[in-house]
């Protein structure tokens, strides 16, 4: 059992004393923590083997109450002097484990994670309490409380194999003669048939923290990760890395912009109560998907209502999303690939004869253009002829809107052919920063509304990709009140007619 129980949220500070893997000499420092935003090492002195510049991708570690703690990834961050002239390094860190001693992430195997994410005791919605009492408010007598975990909800993954279960855990405590508390918590548990390695298990978290953002609606961040792993587990007081076995680890990492959670959010878009039995077909459609269309969840749910991206730079990664989701899941090229295969080959050659022509006569001139130029000329037309077969992003999003039921149409934009072009013209815009790039760039107001539209026009995709349908997500996003749902359209003097 790990003595220590933290959440990301937490700040702390750890004395104990810092090792090398391999290496006997152990240096005093101090472990802090700050909320999930960063991990830091404050040694006394220079580990064993490295100097200033020196990155360890493994640090060792015992804290004074005796939880040992693996460092991975470390980056040295500054250096300064003591009293006595002694180096005192200063290391930031990736990722913490406490409980084991690792090599590096593939010497930590997971046989077992658990973990607990923001919002999600508003998604599950379960009260699991009942009580009865004697006497009125005023001049109570007697109160009963009792408590029934909840029944817990059990998937069966075929591929990749594993096991998924959502339950409650129950952390109680009493005060004698002040308090009782009981707290109970939900957590996500996975049981892996195949044991995976630190870096397997943390994408498999990612994939299921990214469910439930959709799920929600709102940003989510993991709480607590817990593991069962096959590691080297030192005891308390023994020299060395301890026996291999299997043991409990503690793992924190870094996770920018997360916020406290206070109470309990009924605005959810598809929580438990709304989604009932079909939860089991949703994670089992979502892990289906994963192999097609992780790359687009990247995207998106790395910027899903994010306070530190610019408003630009989060619009042009909503119009990557959309497009990247259009070509993923239907696909479609100008001509079949085998034609196109005959004209790509003929039109590359003319291209590059044409360069060539013109690199000769270049040449020969007194003030010739340098060969590095139609070097990279060259390079440009084939990448831009290679990838001509491919739809464009207007003919992408129209499509897109096209399949739309006329309801929800009318809620993403009045004029689709209108809010497809201010998308495509803002779009190349900001990536190239030229002004030939159309009329109807997007600025202030009209930027943020025209990315609120592609938010909600995503959710509605990925949405119908796990099977729940557009008139029920258009009835939730009504529901909870927390979307703009007025049509995107431009002002009159804005338009081309």
């Amino acid at each position: 059992m790990i003595p220590t129980a933290h959440t990301f949220y937490d700040t702390f500070a750890y004395k104990g004393k810092w090792w090398l893997p391999r290496s006997r000499k152990k240096i005093d420092g101090e472990l802090i923590f700050k909320g999930g935003d960063r991990i830091r090492l404050e040694l006394a002195g220079s580990l064993e083997g490295y100097g200033q510049l020196g990155n360890p991708p493994v640090i060792y570690g015992i804290l004074d109450n005796g939880t040992i703690v693996t460092l991975l990834d470390n980056l040295w961050e500054s250096m300064s002097s003591g009293h006595v002239g002694h180096e005192r390094p200063n290391y930031l860190s990736n990722r913490l484990v406490f409980g084991v001693l690792a090599d590096g992430p593939d010497d930590l195997i997971f046989h077992k994670v658990r973990l607990r994410l923001t919002y999600l005791e508003s998604w599950a919605m379960i009260h699991p309490f009942t009580s009865s009492h004697e006497g009125s408010a005023a001049d109570l007598e007697s109160l009963s409380v009792t408590y029934a975990r909840p029944s817990p909800i059990t998937i069966r993954i075929a591929e990749p194999a594993m096991t998924i279960v959502f339950r409650f855990d129950l952390n109680w405590s009493s005060r004698l003669y002040v308090s009782t508390t009981i707290d109970p918590k939900p957590v996500i548990e996975i049981e892996p048939d195949t044991p995976l390695n630190l870096e397997r298990a943390q994408v498999l978290i990612g994939d299921l923290k990214n469910l439930f953002i959709l799920l929600m609606g709102r940003p989510a961040f993991v709480l607590r990760i817990e593991g069962t792993v096959a590691a080297h587990v030192k005891e308390r007081g023994k020299p060395g890395r301890g026996k291999m076995g299997k043991g409990s680890c503690e793992v924190l990492f870094s996770q920018i912009e997360q916020q406290p959670v206070n109470g309990i959010d009924v605005r959810l878009l598809f929580p438990l109560s709304v989604l009932r039995d079909r939860f089991h077909q949703v994670l089992q459609n979502w892990i289906e998907s994963l192999p097609k269309l992780r790359p687009v969840y990247e995207v998106f749910f790395g910027i899903f209502r994010s306070h530190r991206v610019h408003l630009q730079s989060h619009f042009v990664h909503l119009a990557q999303a959309v497009e990247s989701f259009q070509r993923r899941t239907i696909g479609g090229l100008y001509l079949p690939d085998e034609q196109y295969q005959a004209i790509r080959t003929a039109v590359t050659a003319a291209a590059m004869e044409a360069i060539s022509k013109v690199a000769t006569a270049s040449a020969a001139s007194a003030e010739g253009t340098p060969e590095a130029i139609f070097h990279g000329l060259r390079d440009r037309l084939k990448n831009q002829i290679k990838y001509a077969n491919e739809p464009s992003l207007r003919r992408r999003l129209a499509h897109v809107l096209d399949n739309l039921s006329n309801d929800v149409r009318a809620m993403i934009c009045s004029k689709p052919s209108e809010f497809v072009s201010a998308v495509v013209n803002t779009r190349n815009y900001l990536t190239h920063l030229d002004d030939s790039s159309g009329e109807n760039i997007l600025e202030n107001d009209q930027l943020l509304h025209a990315l609120r539209k592609l938010e909600i026009l995503i959710l509605i995709l990925l949405l119908g990709n796990v099977g729940i349908t557009e008139a029920e997500v258009l009835e939730r996003l009504r529901a909870t009140a927390r979307f703009e749902l007025d049509p995107f359209e431009l002002p009159p003097h804005t338009m081309g007619d």
